[in-house]
């Protein structure tokens, strides 16, 4: 017969509980201190700042430097962006020095107004990047409203296409050039293009113009309403004026006289041009 030994029992379960707990470990999301930060080089690709983004007949080596950004921001996260993220860098910075902080991952937070649905190049299909997303976000600074032109590959739950929205979000992405493009107006403004995964909403959705034709209504009913009341307020006055005044007149004895009758003028009126006063002429 076979004598318990529990030492070795202790030993066996001691194992079993390790194994289950390496296989939990292995399951759970990655520590942020093991995230991996994204890199691409732009520098010296051939990018042009102050002008659109070129395609491959016009600028074969920006063409190339996009689509690297664009790959490598698709197979990247958001934490791992947000991790290697700049934030000392300023609107004017990157404006007024475009190659100095190319390829630098700049963090941004703002209002998103607009979402465009872009095609890809073909073939950056077979790598899982059928759409490009093109983002227009807004931030604020000293007082002034800055643009910000954002790429990215990942749309956001709950985030929609669209042409008017009010989203409060953040966005870490590779600053890529000054982008030229054409404003409603037809005049050509330049802003910063930034490239990455996803944007961050921060703030609950809510769209900018999907209220006003019911606050337009309501305003107008309650002005026509409001006018409506003041003319009738109106008419019982100068109808409650008009009949005490007739009633006056009839117990003196006197006569109403219709407006534009000169009956009963009062001495003085003036009549001609002659009665007028000197400091009337010429």
């Amino acid at each position: 017969m076979r004598r318990f030994r529990p030492f070795a029992c202790a030993c066996c379960v001691a194992c079993l509980l390790a194994l289950a707990a390496g296989r939990v470990c292995a399951h759970d999301d990655v520590p942020a201190d093991v995230v991996r930060v994204p890199t691409v080089n732009l520098k010296d690709r051939g990018i042009e700042d102050r002008a659109p983004v070129r395609s491959k007949s016009e600028n074969g080596m920006e063409f190339n430097a996009y689509y690297d950004a664009v790959v490598t921001a698709h197979g990247a996260t958001a934490a791992g962006f947000a991790k290697g993220a700049r934030r000392d860098v300023s609107y004017v910075n990157v404006f007024e020095q475009p190659e100095r902080y190319r390829g630098d991952i700049l963090h941004i937070e703002g209002r998103l107004y607009r979402v465009r649905k872009l095609e890809a190049a073909s073939f950056v299909h077979d790598l899982g990047i059928d759409t490009i997303y093109e983002g227009w976000v807004y931030t604020d600074a000293d007082g002034n409203r800055y643009p910000w032109c954002i790429v990215f590959t990942d749309l956001p739950s709950g985030l929609q296409i669209g042409e008017s929205m009010n989203v409060q979000v953040a966005f870490d992405g590779f600053f890529f050039k000054r982008y030229r493009y054409q404003a409603r107006s037809g005049k050509t403004r330049d802003c910063p293009l930034l490239i990455g995964h996803s944007p961050v909403v921060t703030q609950p959705l809510t769209a900018t113009r999907s209220n006003w034709p019911t606050l337009v209504i309501v305003g107008l009913a309650g002005l026509l309403g409001t006018t409506i009341a003041l003319i009738v307020a109106l008419t019982w006055w100068y109808g409650r004026s008009d009949r005490h005044l007739r009633a006056r007149l009839a117990v003196t004895g006197s006569t109403f006289a219709e407006p534009g009758s000169r009956e009963e003028e009062p001495e003085g009126f003036l009549r001609t041009s002659e009665d007028e006063p000197s400091w009337l002429e010429g």
